[in-house]
């Protein structure tokens, strides 16, 4: 299995367990440049897993010093497509979520409409009242 192969949980598993010796083997023949070069890619794979930092130098640094046993063995097993799908469906539920807030903000505009509108209303009417109740003290009647 390539490094670059490596797309899914399968993928990762399976290069997981390749044969420790066999990536000794070609680590102890590499030059200082292809060594570089092979931590490099484990080092990227590793963060676009989001490994955390430290644990991904420290298996890096196994690796240079040939302790390196299996190279993702302290990795938590992790399934891509499992990630995948979890995410999507929070991504969904999210969604609706949203849309359940926009529903609800509609809906307080149009109540909120509706109140401007009996409030105003309801100004007119005071205004009415005021104007008649004026109406009526200048023509000498007592309210």
């Amino acid at each position: 299995m390539m490094l670059n192969k490596i797309q899914t949980a399968g993928d990762l598993n399976e290069f997981i367990h390749t044969n420790s010796e066999r990536i000794a083997t070609i680590i102890n023949n590499s030059n200082k440049a292809i060594l570089d070069i092979f931590l490099e890619v484990i080092w990227n794979l590793y963060m676009k897993l989001n490994v955390p930092p430290d644990e991904a130098q420290e298996n890096l640094r196994n690796v240079r010093t040939e302790k390196m046993g299996y190279l993702f063995e302290n990795m938590e097993k992790m399934d891509i497509q499992a990630e995948r799908r979890n995410t999507a469906e929070a991504r969904a539920a999210l969604e609706a979520e949203k849309a359940k807030v926009q529903e609800l903000e509609n809906e307080l505009d149009t109540a909120n409409q509706k109140l401007d509108t009996a409030n105003q209303k309801l100004d007119n009417k005071n205004q009415e009242v005021r104007r008649l109740k004026e109406l009526l003290i200048k023509n000498g009647i007592t309210v």
